[in-house]
C-alpha cells in the first residue's frame, strides 16, 4: 500500500474509507468461508451416515457466511451513505441478527446446529 495511503497516528479518521475497507474485508471473508464450507460439503459423502455434530458444523459455517455477508452489506451501506436511513438498511440485510443490530438491540449469541441438537425438548 503506498505510503501516502495511509494515515498518520493524529489524522482525522475517515469513517466512510475505513467501514468500506471493513466491508471489504468481511466480504472476502465471506468467499474464503464458502470455499471451506463447498469444500467440506463435497468431501460429505450423500451415500455415507453423517455424524449430527459434522452436519451441525457445516450449518454453524453457512451460519457464520451468512453473518459476514450481512455485516459486508451493512459496513459498505453506512460506508457509501452516511445519512442511509433504519429502514433502508433492513430492506437490504437478510438475517434477523443483523437488522437487530441496525435497531439498536443488544446482540445475542446464535442459536448454532449444536446447540440445537444438544438441546432437550420438554413437553
Amino acid at each position: 500500500m503506498p505510503q501516502s495511503i495511509l494515515a498518520k497516528p493524529c489524522d482525522k479518521i475517515e469513517i466512510e474509507n475505513i467501514l468500506k475497507s471493513i466491508s471489504k474485508n468481511l466480504e472476502n471473508l465471506s468467499t474464503y468461508t464458502k470455499e471451506v464450507e463447498l469444500k467440506v460439503g463435497d468431501l460429505v459423502d450423500n451415500s455415507t451416515i453423517v455424524p449430527d455434530d459434522t452436519l451441525a458444523s457445516l450449518q454453524l459455517l453457512d451460519i457464520i457466511r451468512q453473518s459476514l455477508e450481512d455485516l459486508s452489506v451493512l459496513s459498505n451501506a453506512i460506508g457509501q451513505h452516511p445519512h442511509i436511513s433504519t429502514c433502508e438498511l433492513l430492506e437490504i440485510l437478510k438475517l434477523d441478527i443483523t437488522r437487530q443490530m441496525v435497531l439498536g438491540c443488544p446482540v445475542q449469541n446464535l442459536d448454532t446446529p449444536s446447540q440445537k441438537l444438544n438441546s432437550v425438548d420438554l413437553f
